[in-house]
């Protein structure tokens, strides 16, 4: 099976969604699916990616804005692929994904849905009506809508969506890889949690 991964931003970027990108084409390596990843070429210096199976096609955008990028070649990459998983939210990539899928209605189309979308400049708001017009019929179209969390999901922009189509959601949610990360010693009863997160422009 091949699969199309696409996503806003990729390492050496650092932020969540490209992590998270990164680490399910590290999960299917080495099995019998294919997963090739599709993502705006930001002009990042990156290492050799020789992985032919497994391959990252950094795309040139006809037009970027922040993470959001519009690529029209997206569309006509995605015909050879049975799965399409893309990371929501993705500005000018989410569009060319629903375009492909209404026109393609066999293919499967997975959600991983990373977050709600708040506090975005005036100009970002104006961009962003293409993606606003078709955010409902989008994750109608879904097979499946991939969450960290329900309950954020019922509160969220997609409470509506679920309420009519909770079949769809799967909730999985984050872990700790305990080889990388462990407390060395315990201070008593005392329990310590550190939360570091990052935060764009």
């Amino acid at each position: 099976m091949k699969i199309a991964s696409v996503v806003c931003t990729y390492p050496p970027y650092k932020g969540g969604i490209g992590t998270a990108a990164s680490n399910l084409r590290k999960i299917f390596a080495g099995t019998d699916f294919e997963i090739h990843t599709f993502t705006p070429d930001y002009g990042l210096e990156t290492d050799k990616e020789e992985d032919q199976k497994n391959k990252i096609e950094r795309i040139k955008p006809l037009f970027k804005f922040g993470n959001g990028a519009f690529l029209p070649k997206l569309f006509f990459c995605l015909r050879d692929f049975d799965v399409i998983y893309l990371h929501y939210p993705f500005f000018g990539g989410a569009e060319l994904v629903y375009l492909f899928k209404l026109l393609n209605p066999r293919k499967r189309l997975i959600i991983h849905y990373h977050m709600d979308v708040v506090g975005l400049s005036p100009l970002a708001r104006l961009l962003s009506l293409p993606s606003c017009f078709i955010f409902s019929q989008l994750f109608k179209k879904a097979d499946l809508i991939i969450t960290a969390s329900l309950d954020y999901i019922k509160r969220g922009s997609l409470r509506d969506i679920y309420k009519k189509y909770s079949h769809k959601f799967k909730q999985v949610p984050y872990v700790v890889d305990i080889d990388r990360f462990r407390p060395e010693e315990k201070e008593g009863d005392i329990v310590r949690l550190l939360f570091v997160g990052g935060l764009d422009q």
